[in-house]
């Protein structure tokens, strides 16, 4: 396993105490089409970490692969004027992960997390575990709670011809192809909608 996606999975359970099933595809997962292909899941189920910024504070908006970040949406919920996507070395030096494989949780800042509401039509979903070429999945449920994200309506969806075919499906997929794991649990506790206050530079992990 590589080491990022090691630390991942060690931070995950010391400071969440959650197992990371972690899958890694040598031939890399950098957008949502290709995680969905390497996992044998809808894109829709991709839980892509789009890290913006807001007035020069980092937003993290936990997107469905299908459906693009509503830009002016999300900076109306954090109180700015404009949300633009982020530059690459601030997410670095603010959540401690490399973009393309920042994850939804275990970052070293504490950043305002928001959560795309069609993730919840799930019943799994598939995110960034430190690096482009690892996933992992996790119930949308548990998504949120560690994550620590507001569920909210932060997405638009992209011309038909872009969008995957089994969008809003209640689907359970797992991998198909070769994979190495650190612990195999992936559980799931009741859904409460929760905020956090947007205050501090924010960001997030994969590319759409």
């Amino acid at each position: 396993m590589h080491p990022r996606a090691e630390e991942f999975a060690r931070r995950a359970a010391d400071d969440h105490g959650f197992d990371v099933d972690v899958h890694e595809f040598p031939e890399g997962t950098k957008t949502a089409a290709d995680a969905a292909a390497a996992v044998g899941c809808s894109v829709a189920q991709i839980a892509s970490g789009i890290v913006l910024s807001a007035d020069d504070d980092l937003v993290v908006s936990i997107t469905s692969g299908a459906n693009r970040v509503d830009e002016s949406t999300l900076a109306d919920l954090v109180g700015a004027g404009s949300a633009t996507m982020a530059d690459a070395d601030d997410i670095k030096a603010t959540l401690g992960w490399a973009i393309g494989g920042v994850p939804p949780f275990c970052h070293e800042a504490d950043v305002p997390v928001f959560m795309d509401e069609t993730l919840t039509g799930h019943e799994e979903v598939w995110a960034a575990a430190g690096t482009p070429e690892a996933v992992f999945p996790i119930a949308p449920d548990r998504l949120r709670e560690l994550s620590g994200a507001t569920v909210a309506d932060v997405a638009t969806t992209p011309p038909v011809s872009t969008t995957s075919p089994g969008t809003g499906s209640k689907t359970n997929c797992r991998g198909t192809a070769s994979r190495r794991r650190s612990g195999g649990r992936t559980t799931r506790s009741p859904r409460a909608r929760s905020s956090r206050s947007p205050s501090r530079k924010t960001v997030a992990s994969r590319s759409t």
